[in-house]
């Protein structure tokens, strides 16, 4: 019971076989109140948790838009995910769920991304409302004072004046001091945090959560295309949401990018409508907003989309 509400609120498949194990132990006649509080608690921790060892291969786009990850035996990370993101008879796709027409994403979903009032259209694509956050025109909280935020949303959500005679909390995470209530990233994960009274020193829930990108919210059609995630270049090679999405073009050829893949691997990606096996790729070019253009390489690491890193 509680496996099933794992498997379509997180997908993390892998982890229902030992949930069903703790389900043979309870009657048929357990109740929601039970396993509600068991699932929280179980998201919680392992959204922290969970694959912070393999955001190195760009695992968090799959969790954004609702794959289900495959594992191998002897192997931490996923060797390839089971997507179903094309929307169909004029639906929208949404983290594994389908969408008709009009129907409304929850805003807790999106409102750490900054959207808000998500609902499908019917070209399969959503239309939101962007949040403009007063600290981004500009406004400043005052003399002393500073802005704090909630983990789960997008603008601040007050300020904090404090006195000598008030007690702040202080994080200190990858050399750097944060006051009670600032959000930081750390360095060498894809988590969002937001400095509380008391720090452990632990990177954890419920004052650290995995980032979610919302992609499906920008790029539904990208991803129903097969287009290819794009990273800028980081320094501690973790990557996390996209920076921007590379599509087919005519030109484009099949390069041999890793000559040292798994050639015996049956496993392989999808791009546009060209199947391409491990190690294999191309490179092409990243239009920005700005006019401004990056060279990419991309490249089957892990199945099914291509991952597209910048060429420097």
């Amino acid at each position: 019971y509680c496996c099933q509400y794992v498997y379509f609120s997180t997908n993390y498949y892998t982890y229902c076989h030992s949930l069903w194990n703790i389900y043979l132990l309870w009657t048929k006649t357990v109740k929601m109140e039970i396993c509600i509080p068991f699932l929280l608690a179980f998201i919680a921790f392992y959204e922290v948790e969970a694959a912070i060892d393999c955001d190195t291969l760009g695992t968090i786009i799959y969790e954004d838009i609702g794959c289900r990850p495959v594992t191998k035996e002897g192997q931490n990370c996923p060797v390839k995910y089971d997507c179903d993101t094309v929307p169909r008879n004029n639906t929208c796709m949404f983290r594994g769920r389908t969408l008709s027409v009009g129907q409304q994403v929850d805003n807790d979903l999106t409102y750490d991304s900054c959207n808000v009032g998500c609902h499908c259209r019917n070209t399969g694509k959503f239309e939101c409302a962007v949040l403009d956050c007063p600290e981004w025109l500009g406004i400043h909280p005052g003399p002393g004072c500073y802005k704090t935020y909630d983990v789960n949303k997008c603008c601040s959500v007050g300020k904090n004046c404090h006195s000598a005679k008030q007690t702040i909390g202080e994080c200190v995470v990858d050399n750097e001091k944060y006051l009670e209530g600032q959000k930081f990233y750390p360095d060498n994960t894809c988590l969002k945090c937001v400095c509380p009274k008391e720090f452990n020193g632990k990177l954890e829930a419920p004052h650290c959560k995995r980032t979610r990108c919302s992609s499906q919210i920008r790029h539904s059609q990208d991803i129903a295309n097969n287009c290819a995630p794009y990273y800028d270049t980081t320094k501690d090679g973790v990557i996390c949401c996209p920076d921007a999405w590379v599509c087919p073009t005519p030109t484009d050829k099949i390069i041999t990018v890793n000559p040292n893949a798994d050639k015996s691997s049956d496993l392989t990606c999808k791009f546009g409508d060209k199947t391409l096996k491990l190690g294999e790729g191309l490179e092409s070019k990243v239009n920005y907003y700005d006019g401004s253009t990056k060279k990419a390489r991309c490249e089957c690491i892990l199945p099914p989309l291509l991952t597209c890193r910048q060429i420097i």
